[in-house]
């Protein structure tokens, strides 16, 4: 049975949000032409300014959502970078947002055969925090201690 608008609000805002993840996936299994990414990032997002996280943390968290869920660089995908391919690109794009990079010095750090793809300084820095996120995460999973 579905909740009314005054049970909905009486829920805590991780609730609702749950909720809403919930129901965007339902809503997933019965319109494949939904943009679930889209929905989600926005989900988690909320979840995460809930929590009283930093609008940084929250672009972060939403552009390494964005990652996963829209070019498939899953953490199984991640798991095959052993050459510190994540934290590199992180850096070189952070780097980019104060050195302008983008004349090609960055070459002996940046990855080879990935595009170099940066956007405003903004953007550029989230893109750089959720490569080195995952590269944090792609160490933990293998293992290594925090």
């Amino acid at each position: 049975m579905p909740l009314t608008a005054d049970q909905y609000a009486m829920l805590r805002p991780e609730e609702q949000v749950a909720l809403k993840m919930a129901a965007t996936m339902v809503a997933a299994d019965r319109n494949p032409g939904l943009n679930v990414t889209a929905e989600l990032v926005l989900t988690i997002e909320r979840l995460l300014s809930v929590q009283g996280t930093s609008a940084g943390t929250r672009l972060i968290a939403a552009e390494r959502a964005r990652q996963v869920n829209a070019e498939g660089y899953t953490p199984e995908h991640d798991a095959r970078h052993q050459h510190y391919e994540l934290a590199r690109a992180g850096a070189v794009y952070a780097l980019d947002t104060v050195l302008s990079l983008g004349n090609g010095h960055y070459t002996a750090f940046w990855p080879p055969g990935w595009e170099f793809k940066p956007g405003t300084p903004i953007q550029t820095l989230s893109k750089g925090g959720a490569l080195v996120a995952a590269e944090i995460d792609r160490r933990i999973a293998a293992g290594e201690q925090p």
